[in-house]
């Protein structure tokens, strides 16, 4: 297998889901069933960037609760709160605006404008776990659907491949989101950096080879389970993979 150290694989998101309000916060989001009828809505689409990269490089290339109402018979019927997710496109501007002055919090997670120019509204701090590696916690913030979506992958990646080593989270956004050095982007929580799987040599520990299996299921993962819609990957890991991925009967 050849030796792959400074390659880097970029996942570009264009957002369709619009600003998420969650109306429970440990859900993770179901992928949207009908966009159409999301992007209708005058909102701008934001971006979102997922960059996979070389580990050793490091640089980037609520709606309160109803109060119930009577049924015929006099009875009080409790109103049931939609569990996941809301959009800033199922409330009036009015009420947006009104929350946003009084209530903030209960917007969630808003990312503001584009990756490359944008701000994060109450950004979600990526959490410490076992199946992945945060490398910068101070700019380790992102929208709370993109933390979701990459906790669960993560965590299928070490069901699937339990030897594997942690993913490493590397940069996302910080806080409130803007400009961090050395990136272009970063700026609104849904543009993040994410280590290449690699193959260790025990006897030389200095030496690694890219895992083309597990980055190909990663890349699968990310496909099945999150909305990335278009996949940017160097033009050499594309050559490797895509002989990989015939070999195994991919179609």
């Amino acid at each position: 297998m050849s030796r792959l150290l400074d390659y880097k694989i970029l996942f570009f998101f264009i957002s369709i889901l619009l600003f998420p309000i969650y109306s429970n916060s440990s859900e993770i989001p179901e992928k949207a069933e009908n966009k159409n009828e999301i992007t209708n809505s005058s909102e701008s689409q934001s971006e979102e960037n997922v960059l996979m990269e070389d580990e050793s490089d490091g640089e980037e290339v609520n709606g309160e609760e109803g109060e119930g109402e009577e049924d015929e018979e006099g009875e009080v019927v409790e109103e049931t709160q939609p569990v996941g997710i809301k959009y800033t496109a199922d409330i009036s501007d009015t009420m947006l605006q009104e929350l946003f002055s009084k209530n903030p919090a209960a917007l969630g997670s808003i990312s503001v404008g584009f990756v490359n120019l944008g701000r994060l509204i109450n950004g979600v701090k990526f959490p410490e776990g076992n199946d992945w590696i945060i490398v910068n916690p101070p700019k380790s913030y992102g929208t709370k659907e993109v933390v979701d979506y990459l906790i669960s992958v993560a965590k299928y990646m070490r069901e699937r491949f339990p030897d594997a080593p942690p993913l490493r989270i590397n940069d996302l956004s910080a806080e409130k989101g803007g400009h961090i050095r050395p990136h272009k982007s970063h700026q609104n929580g849904r543009d993040v950096d994410i280590g290449f799987y690699y193959i260790y040599d025990p006897k030389n520990p200095k030496a690694k080879s890219f895992d083309v299996e597990k980055n190909w299921e990663f890349i699968k993962a990310i496909i099945t389970k999150t909305d990335v819609q278009v996949i940017l990957v160097d033009r050499r890991i594309q050559k490797q993979m895509y002989e990989y991925a015939k070999s195994i009967g991919e179609n």
